[in-house]
């Protein structure tokens, strides 16, 4: 679906911006599952899916993910 986004984008097709809008809300569902089944799992099964330390927590497995729904979140905010 990206690659009709560029190309509706490359091309000024109105339809862009109604997919945009599905592909920026996916993402960041999809963030939100991989929090929530990680904490799912980390609480109930405890399983972690991340190293103890705390830099390895916060900056690769929170901060680096967390960038895919600041990225769209903005998109969406702004209007396209």
């Amino acid at each position: 679906m990206c690659f009709f986004i560029a190309y509706f984008i490359t091309t000024s097709n109105p339809l862009r911006h109604p997919l945009q809008i599905i592909v920026c809300v996916g993402q960041m569902y999809g963030l939100v599952l991989y929090y929530a089944t990680a904490m799912f799992d980390h609480y109930y099964n405890s399983a972690a899916y991340s190293r103890p330390e705390f830099l390895y927590f916060w900056v690769y497995f929170f901060a680096v993910n967390f960038i895919w729904m600041v990225i769209p979140g903005c998109k969406l905010g702004a209007g396209f």
